[in-house]
């Protein structure tokens, strides 16, 4: 918990003098007849329902039953990285974000869907991957990247959709650059015999597909 410090008037040095933190109590300590310490008790997670903080009434007692305000105090709610809490039924549920998507701290109720040109493979991820070069992001809440298609280009990373092949070259699928591919020689003029060899361009899937 934390501590917080009370001051008032009157407070009484006994073993009933007391804190609420909204319907929480908490034992005081007594400091001097001004001022007393307390420790601001755990509450349900469930009590957030939709929002990371919440504002409740600090109540202060000499006797445990008369109460008067003592001022307000703000709870913030936080949860393990890639993880949210639906919170369903008043039951403490905590659940790690599916693949494809990702748990930020803003949103703990839900998880969100990676946006096209991202991918998350792994499940309890607090973001997503930019699509690596030679692949397509093409789809929310995408698990794996899918290989550059044939007839396009991916040169670049967080792509969602390939470039069209430029005139002259031969794409095949996974193709990530055109600055070495496969070019057909029957067409090339004098300015292109030196590229006599030609690459493998293409990007293995390593298995993602």
């Amino acid at each position: 918990g934390t501590p917080v410090f009370i001051s008032g008037s009157s407070f009484v040095n006994s073993t009933e003098l007391t804190c609420k933190f909204g319907e929480e109590t908490a034992r005081a300590i007594f400091l001097t007849r001004e001022a007393i310490l307390c420790t601001s008790p755990p509450i349900p997670t469930h009590s957030f329902h939709t929002s990371q903080e919440m504002i409740v009434i600090i109540y202060v007692s000499n006797n445990a039953v008369d109460y008067s305000v003592g001022g307000h105090f703000k709870y913030s709610h936080s949860l393990p990285s890639g993880t949210y809490q639906p919170g369903a039924e008043e039951v403490d549920t905590l659940l790690r974000c599916p693949r494809g998507t990702y748990c930020s701290s803003y949103s703990l109720r839900n998880f969100t869907l990676c946006t096209p040109g991202t991918y998350q493979p792994l499940v309890g991820q607090s973001q997503c991957i930019l699509c690596p070069i030679g692949y397509v992001c093409s789809e929310f809440g995408m698990a794996v990247p899918r290989i550059c298609p044939a007839g396009y280009v991916c040169d670049d990373t967080g792509m969602y959709k390939g470039k069209p092949c430029p005139a002259g070259h031969w794409c095949d699928k996974g193709t990530a650059t055109v600055s070495s591919s496969c070019l057909n020689h029957g067409i090339l003029d004098a300015s292109y015999s030196s590229l006599d060899t030609c690459f493998d361009n293409s990007t293995d899937d390593f298995g993602l597909q």
